[in-house]
């Protein structure tokens, strides 16, 4: 991990997406259609440079950052992962990447709320699930679970209070 304090700017710029808000892998997408004055970014961590920075071994697929029009709405961070069937996988790599980053992008803008989703194909783990449990209880963050064979729009989920 960096020893001086995180620079998210610098690595939100070293991972953004090239202004894309859609991301798909393994079959399955993902996208949002921003409403007039939001701003979607789309930000790819699961890669080295993500990784080497926070100290992780696996990380998620995105991080989503949506800032509302000033007027309306408020912001958020969401970590994404896109997995075929291994959901027990997939809370790991995002648990991890939240236990990691999640400070760094606290500091950086304290009054975003913070979501987490894994969408998958196949048997997705039950809201009373053990592991939907076990994430809540390390990150403080709920997750939501998608299931799909193909695209996912995620704005309705970026949006909803």
């Amino acid at each position: 991990m960096n020893d001086g304090a995180p620079d998210c700017e610098l690595l939100r710029e070293q991972l953004s997406c090239a202004n894309r808000t859609s991301f798909g892998e393994r079959g399955k997408s993902v996208s949002v259609r921003p409403v007039v004055g939001e701003r979607v970014t789309f930000y790819c961590v699961d890669g080295q440079a993500f990784r080497k920075y926070f100290g992780c071994q696996k990380s998620c697929d995105l991080v989503i950052h949506r800032e509302p029009d000033p007027d309306n709405g408020f912001e958020v961070i969401a970590y994404v992962e896109i997995k075929g069937r291994d959901a027990e996988s997939a809370v790991k790599q995002l648990t991890e990447t939240v236990q990691k980053s999640r400070s760094c992008f606290q500091k950086a803008r304290p009054r975003a709320r913070f979501r987490a989703l894994l969408v998958m194909r196949g048997s997705a783990p039950r809201r009373d699930s053990p592991l939907r449990k076990k994430f809540k209880d390390e990150t403080g963050i709920v997750l939501s679970v998608k299931q799909t064979n193909g695209k996912h729009e995620l704005g309705p989920w970026l949006r909803e209070g």
